[in-house]
């Protein structure tokens, strides 16, 4: 991912966080921020939650983990076309 995408995923991310206490609804609503500002419908995944582990293959520049407070993770990757 180019540096200005990372920023902007990363400001989506903390302003739905502040925003939302439901890590579900969190989750869904950065997936739908992301399909729309960053094209490709489907393709964006996003896991919002505390204590959960991630073992996955990915092409890199493709995935990307925030911390927030301390004890939420996000979890984002796009998926090929």
């Amino acid at each position: 991912m180019p540096v200005k995408m990372k920023k902007d995923i990363q400001e989506i991310c903390v302003s739905n966080l502040e925003k939302h206490s439901n890590n579900a609804e969190c989750a869904k609503v950065i997936k739908e921020t992301l399909d729309k500002k960053f094209g490709g419908d489907g393709f964006w995944n996003v896991v919002v939650g505390e204590g959960f582990e991630v073992n996955c293959t990915y092409d890199l520049e493709s995935m990307m983990t925030l911390y927030f407070a301390g004890t939420t993770a996000v979890f984002i990757w796009r998926c090929s076309s």
